[in-house]
């Protein structure tokens, strides 16, 4: 092959990716004769604290409702052996549900969102008070469905709420009563919060109360003659967009279109900035760049492996680092986008969730410039292996909150987010970045005859060096996070659960350094000694939220993080004890005994240099 023969895969992969990621950001439009929801989902409102568009808080609500972000009708249910199965018919996108729900109650007759099965319940004692049916594939019910059984449920509710140590019935009957409370707060119209553009300034208020106030102001000016006409005029604008959405009219989408294009002006007019960002905020949710990155992520971990078969190993290996450096690329502008959307630049974590897309990002790009290093693709096998992971953990938690949340008063500070919150966080990436390189050499050598000792070497030296990198950062959060504190309340350590975590993290990458320093461990004995810093992390970042104790007690407290916990920590305990077996006993232990033959030659009759230390098995 040419010398640029190479390059020829990794440019196909990377225009296809490229090609890809603008397909998904181009956004699509409702068709000219209906209603413009995508509009509608534009609008500014303020909700959780913050102003966001109408289609954010319409997901995070169907979201923690149904555990997705849109809902389907159910065309068919079949009845087998007592239970029902449900077909699914229509897609319904969460800003229909919501508008749906805003106009389930006077003074509107919308009667869709009682009978929209969106109440996921599984557990059958659930569904044995409510008298249903377990639906197999769905498992989701409606308002209508649970009506006849609401003075039992209000009864069960109480009671559960009322223990000290609720079992899990107790649990999933107050997670439904929490959801269905939700429901309740939307079609109440308690929520969201509108913005008024006649007056900027003014406090957000709900829509129950602007619709309250315009009828009262309305009563008072018919009483004394003013014109039914100039009333309707006077309307509010919100309510005028519900009416029409509502309305059996056969022009009903001609009246929402016009009603909502004389909204969107008067906003963008008095609101200029809220505007523009809820819009901004709206498109990026319909990207979803980091959906994109958990597939791109996959197709990185795909080409690595088919480099590690033998065949077009050079331009596959050369596709995997181009295809996540284009990955890299979104998940920046992401974080980017983010710090645009809440207003702190500097600052990438407020919550859990921005935890995790943080620590994914750093570990890929530790990930990439190990690969611009050493070129032998473990750089690239770790970040897409990373870079997944922590995008599935990501997802999970955008299921129950906002993914971008304020953060609690105390902690609610640029400067200590941008550096202690970040340098702790980074280290957390690093000291995984290194466990996960420690399971590479456990697997490597442990199920493969590939690993050899100039392999073995080129690793430990990745794995030294990560550390190292891992250590300051730790060491730096840490410090930062004792100065704020005492700044915030007024002591430097308090042996919090959350700073022991830190230390533990600290104490253990020193201890690593030290053992590898003194002679007392080699590559093996700091790879596995690696896999145990990344239980400490997984219990740090995780564990410690489940303690409910400490002024670090942040975060989703839920039995399903407990079992995730357990099985992380299970797979690391796993691969520690193969790690810790006779070498002997290892499929690689005959290709470690060969003797290391001197670097290939490169064409030019050079030696090829220390950067481009193959990994695959020598001669023995």
């Amino acid at each position: 092959m040419s010398r640029y023969g190479h390059w020829i895969l990794p440019a196909v992969v990377a225009a296809l990716a490229i090609t890809y990621l603008a397909a998904a950001m181009t956004p699509s439009e409702d068709p000219a004769d209906s209603m413009n929801l995508r509009g509608f989902a534009r609008l500014p409102i303020v909700d959780r604290g913050r102003v966001k568009p109408i289609d954010s808080m319409a997901r995070t609500d169907l979201t923690i409702i149904t555990g997705k972000q849109e809902y389907h009708d159910l065309t068919n249910l079949r009845v087998e052996h007592g239970l029902e199965y449900s077909e699914v018919g229509k897609n319904h996108s969460a800003v229909e549900w919501m508008l749906d729900v805003l106009t389930s109650r006077p003074p509107f007759k919308n009667p869709a969102a009682t009978g929209a099965q969106v109440f996921r319940i599984e557990n059958d004692q659930v569904l044995s008070l409510l008298d249903l049916k377990p639906r197999p594939g769905s498992y989701r019910y409606s308002i209508d469905e649970m009506s006849g059984k609401w003075k039992e449920l209000e009864s069960s509710l109480k009671h559960a709420g009322e223990k000290k140590e609720p079992d899990k019935f107790d649990q999933k009957l107050l997670e439904l009563g929490e959801h269905l409370q939700l429901y309740i707060k939307l079609a109440n119209m308690d929520s969201p919060l509108l913005l008024d553009p006649a007056n900027p300034k003014a406090e957000p208020r709900p829509l129950n109360d602007v619709i309250a106030e315009w009828s009262e102001n309305a009563r008072a000016e018919k009483e004394k003659g003013a014109d039914v006409a100039a009333l309707a005029d006077s309307m509010p604008p919100f309510l005028k967009l519900l009416l029409a959405y509502q309305s059996d009219k056969p022009d009903k989408a001609a009246d929402f279109n016009k009603e909502l294009a004389a909204y969107q002006q008067q906003l963008e007019t008095a609101l200029p900035t809220e505007t523009h960002k809820a819009a901004f905020e709206a498109n990026f949710n319909d990207f979803a760049p980091f959906y994109q990155c958990t597939l791109l992520y996959v197709c990185v971990f795909v080409l690595v492996c088919f480099s590690w078969i033998g065949v077009f190993s050079k331009p596959l290996n050369l596709s995997a680092l181009v295809l996540t450096g284009v990955t890299l690329i979104v998940h920046t502008g992401a974080l980017i986008a983010r710090m645009y959307m809440m207003d702190r630049w500097g600052v990438v974590i407020t919550n859990l969730y921005g935890t995790a897309i943080y620590i994914g990002w750093m570990s890929v790009v530790l990930g990439f410039i190990v690969e611009l290093i050493f070129r032998n693709s473990i750089g690239t096998f770790v970040a897409s292996v990373a870079g997944f992971t922590t995008m599935i953990i990501a997802q999970y938690l955008a299921m129950g909150e906002d993914t971008m949340e304020m953060m609690r008063a105390v902690l609610d500070t640029n400067f200590w987010l941008a550096t202690h919150v970040t340098a702790v966080n980074t280290g957390y990436a690093g000291t995984i970045f290194a466990g996960l390189l420690g399971g590479v050499f456990v697997l490597w050598g442990a199920f493969t005859p590939w690993q050899n000792k100039s392999g073995v070497k080129m690793l430990g030296d990745i794995l030294y060096g990560v550390l190292c990198f891992a250590t300051l950062f730790s060491f730096t959060g840490t410090v930062l996070g004792g100065i704020w504190a005492d700044q915030s309340w007024g002591r430097f350590w308090g042996w919090d659960p959350k700073e022991n975590g830190a230390l533990l993290i600290v104490v253990w990458n020193a201890l690593i350094l030290h053992a590898r320093w003194g002679g007392m461990v080699k590559q093996r004995g700091m790879a596995v000694l690696a896999l145990m810093g990344n239980i400490l992390v997984i219990w740090s970042w995780w564990g410690v939220n489940m303690l409910g104790v400490g002024l670090h007690a942040y975060g989703i407290v839920d039995p399903s993080m407990l079992a995730a916990v357990k099985c992380g920590i299970a797979v690391h305990l796993v691969l520690i004890a193969v790690g810790l077996t006779p070498r002997s006993l290892w499929v690689s232990y005959d290709a470690q005994q060969a003797v290391p033959l001197p670097p290939p030659s490169a064409p030019n009759g050079r030696a090829r240099g220390r950067g481009r230390t193959d990994i695959r098995p020598e001669p023995a």
